[in-house]
């Protein structure tokens, strides 16, 4: 029979578990506190040493087509747990690992069961742990943010206090970012603005030489309401990208092109560029086609100083849409909207609310805001000094319009109060009241060596994350304990008497199972290897209600030993990211391949 491209569900399955198995054994190498450094080798640079789970994957490469997007598709999960709450790559790895395991020996492949069955049992399981946890949270404090920030930096008190230090200056609303220090000197940057939890759409508009940031000085701000998914929207985009960016770039090829006729060593003419920043709820897959296109053509054959000055901001969410209404108030931004109705669109472009289809430049340029400087990196854009933050005539004072925004929200805040509205809702309020009145601080990391610096720097970011996550979200135990003793109270539900419930009944057995293995791993180093005492330690946490301290030593309730605690969203994006993984490789029952040349499977 001649070769064919197709790799069966018996041998996907195989090196689907391998696969987990290997990138596993790797990251457990750094697991827990406990855990050793990796060197990270690249040739011409300098080496690099971390224990940064998201780090060591990364770097992680295998020469098959199977291998390789298992690893894609966990490093692609994984950033986004990365952005929520600093990192738990390790123990997302390892616990898929362990989990996926036990699914195959309970659903083999080629067996027969129904998969998406299974799959709505382990999301509904999922669930009702990601509940439990939620009922057990705790409210941020300067306390229980040091024990985050100790357990984070592995117990290193001079970075626990540099952390501790902002907060108590700011409060819990403080917006810190970690950044390479130039020279050996850790040092802090204050800066007055806001900041929206989206970054940028594509490394590409990266322009720093970190290769991770944009920032752009003194820029045009339009702001898109709703998402770019008509022609209409799309030709009011275009304009833009077209004015400011394009446009300038054409006119100075031909004007340096018409000089060089006369004087063939005539230097380059430098584009006059508008710095443009563009924030919107969505780009459509036909827009995004058309980015595509400008990133291929144009940014990607700049270096990052000489990058055109466009940043693009978009999966704008509910989540932000509040912060977002900040930044457009107090940058002096007036909203690119969507029209359903003809008769309102008309009415609002005779009073210039709304911009002409028909004649877009006439209006779409006086639609823009601006501030001093926005930056920009995969995670979050912050905007500093909006044009009405500060008096034009007197920078000391707040202007009239940063006054009476900020009178109307807390008016909305007392109102959602008073009312009785949702803790979330009134929390919304004060979240945004707190962020436009609070500060936000770079931490620029020095060191003694590019390899001391890196490693602080790991540290700072996940300890950054996990107390900012902690202050939006609450506070839990770390050391996966919420999870451990959420699933060990879910397994002894009573359901009623269906298939469902009974698959329910043996995946939260599994789940409980795979966590406790997941705890064994994390002390066996502080057990010296001794499985049975390591074992013995996670069954003493759940008695005693809190993971164990393993650089201090025993409990909080016995010793005052320190609490090992976490964002509460720690445990809670571990099983999403771990739901998701396991969703997409459980399911997959066979694999096409493009390139004949990879016929490892095959061969017998």
């Amino acid at each position: 029979m001649a070769l064919n491209n197709i790799i069966p569900a018996k041998t996907v399955r195989a090196v689907q578990l391998e696969t987990l198995k290997v990138i596993a054994d790797c990251l457990s190498m750094t697991f827990g506190p406990n855990g050793s450094l990796t060197q990270l080798y690249k040739q011409n640079a300098f080496p690099r040493f971390t224990k940064d789970g998201i780090s060591v994957l990364r770097e992680i490469k295998f020469d098959q087509p199977i291998e390789q997007s298992i690893v894609a598709n966990i490093d692609s999960i994984c950033t986004e747990q990365v952005k929520v709450v600093g990192d738990a790559t390790t123990s997302i790895v390892i616990l898929s690992h362990i989990i996926f395991e036990k699914l195959d020996k309970l659903y083999p492949a080629g067996s027969y069961f129904d998969a998406q069955m299974v799959l709505n049992a382990f999301r509904k399981v999922v669930n009702e742990a990601i509940d439990y946890i939620q009922h057990h949270k705790q409210e941020a404090t300067m306390e229980n943010l040091r024990d985050i920030a100790t357990i984070s930096t592995n117990n290193n008190k001079e970075l626990t206090d540099l952390i501790m230090d902002i907060y108590e200056k700011f409060g819990n609303d403080v917006h810190i970012k970690v950044e390479a220090s130039l020279n050996n000197e850790t040092y802090l940057k204050e800066y007055d603005g806001l900041v929206l939890e989206c970054g940028l759409l594509d490394q590409a508009f990266a322009n720093m030489p970190d290769n991770k940031t944009a920032c752009i000085d003194n820029p045009k701000i339009y702001a898109f309401a709703d998402p770019v998914d008509t022609p209409e929207m799309g030709l009011f985009f275009d304009t833009i990208v077209h004015d400011n960016i394009v446009k300038p770039m054409q006119e100075a090829v031909d004007r340096t092109t018409k000089l060089r006729k006369t004087d063939p060593t005539a230097e380059e003419i430098k584009p006059e560029f508008v710095p443009t920043v563009i924030m919107m709820p969505k780009l459509s897959r036909d827009f995004s086609s058309r980015i595509d296109a400008i990133i291929d053509n144009v940014f990607r054959r700049f270096a990052n100083i000489a990058k055109p000055p466009l940043l693009i901001i978009s999966d704008i969410t509910s989540e932000d849409s509040g912060v977002f209404d900040d930044i457009t108030i107090l940058s002096g931004c007036k909203k690119i909207r969507k029209y359903i109705d003809p008769n309102i669109e008309k009415t609002d472009i005779k009073n210039g609310e709304a911009i002409d289809p028909q004649n877009p430049r006439k209006l779409i340029h006086t639609f823009a805001g601006s501030c001093d400087r926005v930056e920009a990196d995969y995670t979050s854009s912050k905007f500093i000094k909006p044009k009405y933050y500060y008096d034009e005539n007197d920078p000391s004072q707040h202007s009239e319009v940063y006054i009476n925004h900020i009178a109307k929200l807390e008016s909305e805040y007392n109102k959602a109060q008073e009312e009785g509205k949702k803790i979330v809702e009134v929390y919304k309020y004060r979240q945004r009241l707190n962020a436009i009145k609070g500060c936000m601080v770079d931490i620029f990391v020095g060191g003694i060596s590019a390899q001391d610096r890196d490693q602080k720097s790991d540290m700072l970011e996940d300890a950054v994350l996990n107390c900012r996550s902690a202050c939006v979200n609450g506070v839990g135990y770390g050391a996966n304990f919420e999870a451990l003793r959420a699933f060990k109270d879910i397994m002894n539900y009573t359901r009623p008497g269906t298939d469902e419930a009974e698959v329910m009944q043996q995946l939260a057995v599994i789940l409980f199972e795979s966590y406790k293995e997941l705890g064994k791993k994390l002390y066996m180093t502080h057990c010296r290897g001794n499985e049975e005492n390591a074992l013995d330690i996670v069954e003493r946490n759940l008695v005693m209600g809190s993971p164990m301290n393993i650089r201090l030593g025993g409990w909080p309730t016995e010793n005052e030993a320190g609490k090992v605690l976490s964002s509460i969203k720690t445990d809670q994006c571990v099983l999403n990211s771990i739901a998701e993984i396991l969703s997409i490789m459980f399911v997959t029952n066979q694999m096409l391949i493009n390139d004949f040349n990879r016929h490892d499977y095959f061969v017998k």
